[in-house]
């Protein structure tokens, strides 16, 4: 009975349109968005003398409360106008196909014809101000890296997505989650000599996730564009087996010379994703090799130094499941993928 009051009741209906305005703020997608930035802090933390920080501490630091509010409406803007975006340059199909293609890839997006577009384009601006505002007042030190990180989804984005081009797709998300990731840095640490040593880090640890997730959208965007093609030597088996190497590289590395433990355990737990990938080969695969890293690196944040991060990504979780459940008739987001996936 109370099963089917939340699966079925029509109030559900109801209440979920009215969170209409707030996921055009793409909400699923701070699942990764706030890993990066706090990803960035731990590793900044580990780069010093850590004497002076606790684990799992659970401290209120009103600092850091005001930069992800500031983080969250910035963010919050930029991926309307990156949604803006696809449904004008990415896809041939109907804005109705994109949004209800519940493929375990694209955040399912409002578009234009659940919401109306200038609205959205005014809001989007505001909150870009606000989140700039705010972020500034709490902490000046990180604006350049998030101002260029907004002017690189403002203004290249749309050129990337336009290009249709697996290799450039690839650098423009390394770049521009780097932004995002030395943001959080250099929000606890203002080191440039140790974020350019921590580069190789970072891109050992992003690679894997990056090309699981742009060859799942060049195959899947594929079969409506026909057009779209990968280039020679791009394909599921040969990025699962760079993976492999590219993981035990960075396990290898961070753990012998101590240099993060986050991330030295988050290559060690992802790694077998890859090579059961690589083995069975299935398009789930690779859907897998991308969400459970993001889950991974989601827990091992939560569990050591930010249990806070924990709280918000189980509410987001949660209250998307319930929204696009209810509003669309979708499970999403999930980490089971089925058969037909």
């Amino acid at each position: 009975m109370i099963k089917s009051f939340f699966k079925n009741h029509k109030m559900h209906k109801v209440i979920s349109s009215k969170l209409d305005w707030l996921f055009v703020f793409n909400l699923p997608k701070f699942l990764v968005l706030a890993a990066i930035f706090s990803w960035g802090m731990a590793s900044a933390y580990f780069q010093v003398d850590s004497s002076y920080f606790s684990y799992f501490s659970t401290n209120f630091n009103y600092a850091d409360i005001i930069v992800y509010l500031g983080l969250f409406l910035l963010l919050g803007g930029l991926n309307i106008q990156n949604e803006l975006d696809q449904l004008k340059y990415a896809y041939d199909l109907t804005k109705l196909d994109y949004v209800r293609g519940d493929n375990n890839l694209n955040y399912p997006i409002l578009a234009s014809y659940i919401l109306n577009e200038e609205k959205m384009k005014k809001l989007s601006i505001v909150s870009i101000f606000l989140g700039v505002l705010i972020i500034g007042i709490s902490s000046i030190s990180i604006i350049p890296t998030i101002l260029l990180y907004s002017y690189v989804n403002l203004f290249f984005y749309k050129v990337v997505i336009k290009n249709k081009n697996f290799i450039q797709n690839v650098i423009f998300s390394i770049f521009t989650n780097f932004l995002l990731f030395i943001s959080g840095w250099i929000y606890n640490v203002i080191s440039f000599t140790l974020i350019l040593n921590y580069i190789p880090i970072y891109l050992l640890a992003v690679l894997p996730v990056i090309l699981s997730y742009e060859l799942v959208f060049f195959e899947q965007a594929s079969k409506h564009e026909k057009t779209l093609t990968l280039q020679k030597g791009i394909n599921r088996k040969n990025i699962f087996l760079l993976s492999i190497f590219v993981l035990i590289g960075l396990f290898c590395l961070t753990y012998n010379f101590k240099i993060d433990p986050v991330v030295s355990h988050y290559a060690l737990i992802i790694l077998p994703f890859y090579i059961y990938g690589l083995f069975r080969g299935l398009p789930k695969d690779s859907i897998r090799s991308f969400i459970y890293p993001i889950m991974v690196i989601n827990i091992l944040l939560s569990w050591t130094l930010f249990p806070y991060l924990f709280l918000f990504v189980f509410i987001v979780f949660y209250i998307s499941k319930y929204y696009y459940w209810h509003r669309f008739d979708m499970h999403f987001p999930k980490f089971v993928i089925d058969e037909n996936d």
